[in-house]
């Protein structure tokens, strides 16, 4: 399967376009991207045309796609939907760093890992305060990320270990999948930490700092599958949602993304029974007959609906069947009453009963 991608890159054609876009630095690409092939087999068995585009992002964005390196990943992604394997484009933290630093308006911009001890004071607002020589241990409490615009301009972003954990369960179907199985596949799974710098920067930079073309590219298409025809997000669908970083364009994405896995996975399984039960249409929404819509009765004619003729009364309960029946002693002896002098009435209006 390798060498079926390998020579996709190399047919005539593809090669045409590498050197379109690339110029000189296409005999490198070639290089680069065949060692990364070669260094993963599961690269290799994903579609050649997923994997090409990624690495031309990467290159487009001037970013070396080494997985030792970490400024840009070529990842596999087991698509379950179309049951194929494609190539995903993921940013490293040390490409968001170089991409800030390009756009000349940072002063600085960096990320920590906190460990115990470390973390003097929480504060939300003007930021937290940390003593980096007061480690206690080894043990990993969060992770920082810090940058000042050369204006003056100062904004940082901490998480901790369990929020770090809880965020990467959430938003990698990956890790989930990981944690499930038991297995490290994921990049959360082999370098967590790594990823949690990545995840900091990625919340911090694009909702406070300023964002260069480059930038916004690289967030675009940051965890997508790159098609000749389209861009799907596959990994962090309601990151980036909540991510003021990602467009309209690619929340569009994403959105149309997820009423299609809806759609296709509501016609590939079973309608599940929650306990509701459709009872027909509210009353709102019954028809009833009118000259406009007559009811229907085997299809012979029916009469119109007349505007002065009563509704039907809704049938007797048990209970008003004993209120009826049952006749309280002091209300029978007024009926009584009445009909003694109804008799005495109508007799001394008669003579015949004299």
């Amino acid at each position: 399967m390798a060498n079926e991608v390998i020579r996709f890159i190399r047919d005539q054609n593809v090669q045409l376009r590498i050197e379109e876009l690339l110029k000189d630095r296409a005999p490198q690409f070639v290089t680069s991207l065949s060692s990364v092939l070669n260094s993963s087999p599961k690269l290799a068995m994903c579609k050649p045309e997923t994997v090409l585009n990624a690495a031309l992002k990467a290159a487009a964005l001037n970013l070396p796609i080494e997985n030792n390196l970490g400024f840009a990943y070529i990842i596999p992604y087991d698509n379950k939907h179309s049951r194929t394997m494609e190539a995903q484009f993921q940013l490293g933290y040390k490409g968001y760093i170089q991409l800030a630093q390009r756009s000349s308006q940072y002063r600085t911009i960096g990320t920590a890992i906190v460990y115990d001890g470390q973390l003097t004071n929480e504060d939300p607002l003007r930021g937290n305060s940390y003593n980096w020589k007061a480690k206690k241990s080894d043990t990993v409490i969060g992770y920082v990320c810090l940058f000042a615009l050369i204006n003056g301009f100062e904004k940082s972003l901490y998480m901790s270990r369990a929020e770090m954990e809880a965020h990467a369960r959430r938003y990698s179907k990956a890790y989930a999948y990981d944690i499930k199985v038991k297995k490290k596949t994921s990049l959360w799974s082999t370098d967590f930490d790594m990823m949690a710098l990545k995840t900091t920067i990625r919340l911090l930079v694009p909702k406070y700092g300023p964002m260069s073309v480059e930038m916004q590219e690289a967030v675009r298409v940051d965890q997508a599958i790159i098609r000749d025809d389209e861009t799907v997000y596959v990994d962090n669908d309601e990151l980036s949602l909540a991510d003021v970083g990602a467009n309209e364009d690619k929340k569009k994405a994403i959105v149309a993304a997820h009423a299609k896995e809806a759609k296709d996975g509501n016609a590939d399984s079973p309608q599940r029974d929650n306990g509701v039960r459709d009872s027909g249409p509210t009353a709102p929404e019954q028809e009833t007959a009118t000259e406009d819509n007559p009811a229907e009765d085997g299809g012979g004619e029916t009469e119109p609906s007349k505007p002065d003729t009563k509704p039907a009364a809704p049938p007797e309960t048990v209970r008003e069947k004993a209120e009826r029946k049952y006749v309280h002693p002091q209300t029978e002896l007024v009926e009584n009453e009445a009909q003694e002098n109804a008799t005495d009435n109508r007799s001394t209006s008669n003579p015949g009963n004299l």
